[in-house]
């Protein structure tokens, strides 16, 4: 018999938001005009499953755009049966016989499933109800990986568990555009934040202690349970952009010629510089060299304008996260498309959500979303009193949308055992505070809200969730269909 993470394991480089969950339904709701589907909850989204599915059994979650193992599709016969993928499946012997005697794929459409040769689990629409996820029942899981019958203990003790690994195997991961695959080892959550942490100490002129990439926000529907009444929350708009990072810290002094080579190296002055980064590089990290554009995702370094424009305003030990959004400066390009929020082409808007301050001996300090928006404001009038209005123009303030108890969020919801899934149901479906399936107000195009931004006030471990629409996630669904790359995969 095997421990549980002797089996289901978590790799290195795979994403904590796409991983598989072992989970049970948190609740079921009837879908109307259809008998024999039901909308069911399911670490926190919405499925549309049979109604004949027993409800009281352990399942597997995966969540959308995530890839399922060849193995277990194969296994499985859940390949779509057409000339390009049924031949992946199991059974695609006897497929090619029935084909032989007169069958067309279409008569045969009932031995495979509808998955395509990518293994991509998809958001659909079923009876006006978005399915944002794919079920996995235990034998059909077995079938492919037999180790899991050598699980010691009962199913029922890893509820909640996640994991991409079975035995060493990869289960599932992250769906790339263009068939892009990740290099995988085994370790645990907040992997890449931990990556980006530790190639800081191998940057030559940073001080240890001062700078600080953004931590990985995780999903609120992976959580909602986590949370009670008595949290005191803010709660604002999550824009689609580019990460962008802006950190006045200490920093070794580089050398310019070989004299200062060798005095540097012996007595290692230090002086404040203001570093520049997307969510996974600094920019400029070398003082003396200029990046080069080709490197950039859209051949453009998109974060050196609001690096300018935040020159001097950024008071020493002072971290400011943000993101960019609207065009690629002086361009028709779009840092994410249809996304615009106000800007015209060529035109661009930085907005921070968060700051820290670091003193020189690396104690940290995290700023209340409050005061981020109150410092926010501040920059933008200051900006005004000095006459320069396009400037202000480019400093977007972080929308708080709401700011209080959780609790008074919804105060007809009874704080009962029932209050952590009605307050999900409530959030993810709230058009007249949060915006949430609407088109986003901020943008002239049309395009959907991404979603919302969740922080407790005051919390002792920084650290945020996000909620996202039903209707990004189709936006994220179409690209991916279409090929294109979101500069976040990239930068």
């Amino acid at each position: 018999m095997a421990q549980f993470r002797e089996i289901f394991k978590k790799s290195e480089d795979g994403f904590a938001n796409y991983r598989a969950t072992l989970t049970i339904f948190d609740a079921v709701f009837p879908i109307e005009g259809a008998d024999r589907l039901v909308r069911a909850v399911v670490c926190g989204r919405d499925v549309v499953i049979s109604k004949d599915l027993p409800l009281d059994n352990i399942y597997v979650y995966v969540p959308v755009e995530t890839s399922l193992s060849h193995k277990y599709l194969s296994k499985n016969n859940l390949y779509r049966i057409s000339s390009e993928s049924y031949q992946l499946n199991d059974n695609f012997e006897e497929v090619t016989k029935m084909i032989d005697e007169g069958k067309n794929l279409g008569e045969l459409s009932n031995m495979g499933g509808f998955f395509e040769k990518n293994g991509r689990v998809k958001q659909i629409k079923i009876r006006g109800v978005y399915s944002q996820g794919y079920i996995v029942d235990l034998p059909s899981l077995a079938k492919a990986y037999p180790i899991i019958d050598s699980l010691e203990g009962d199913f029922n003790d890893y509820v909640g568990e996640s994991f991409d690994v079975i035995g060493d195997e990869i289960f599932c991961e992250k769906y790339l555009v263009g068939g892009k695959k990740l290099v995988h080892s085994v370790v645990g959550d907040q992997k890449h934040y931990k990556q980006r942490s530790k190639n800081l100490r191998r940057a030559s002129i940073l001080v240890p202690g001062q700078f600080s990439y953004h931590y990985d926000t995780a999903q609120f529907a992976d959580h909602y349970k986590e949370f009670f009444p008595t949290d005191d929350v803010s709660i604002s708009v999550k824009v689609h952009g580019s990460s962008g990072i802006f950190a006045n810290v200490l920093c070794y002094k580089q050398a310019n010629n070989w004299f200062k080579k060798i005095l540097y190296s012996i007595f290692k002055p230090k002086e404040y510089r203001l570093l520049y980064a997307s969510r996974t590089k600094i920019r400029n990290e070398k003082v003396y060299d200029t990046p080069k554009e080709s490197k950039f995702f859209y051949g453009s370094d998109i974060w050196a304008p609001v690096r300018d424009l935040l020159e001097g305003h950024i008071d020493k030990g002072m971290i400011v996260y943000g993101e960019i959004v609207g065009y690629v400066a002086g361009t028709t390009k779009m840092i994410q498309k249809g996304h615009d929020y106000g800007c015209a082409p060529g035109e661009w808007k930085f907005m921070p959500y968060r700051i820290v301050s670091v003193d020189r001996n690396g104690r940290r300090k995290e700023w209340s979303l409050r005061d981020v928006v109150k410092w926010t404001g501040d920059l933008r009038r200051y900006l005004a009193i000095e006459y320069k209005y396009e400037d202000v123009d480019k400093i977007m303030s972080c929308p708080i949308l709401y700011d209080g108890l959780l609790g008074d969020l919804y105060p007809d919801i009874n704080q009962d055992d029932y209050w952590n899934l009605n307050l999900l149901e409530k959030m993810k479906n709230d058009k007249d505070c949060f915006g949430m399936e609407l088109q986003e107000p901020l943008c002239k195009m049309k395009a959907p809200r991404e979603g919302i931004v969740i922080r407790i006030n005051n919390d002792v471990t920084p650290r945020a969730w996000k909620l996202k629409t039903a209707a990004h996630y189709d936006l994220e669904r179409k690209s991916h269909d279409s090929g294109e790359v979101d500069i976040e995969e990239e930068s």
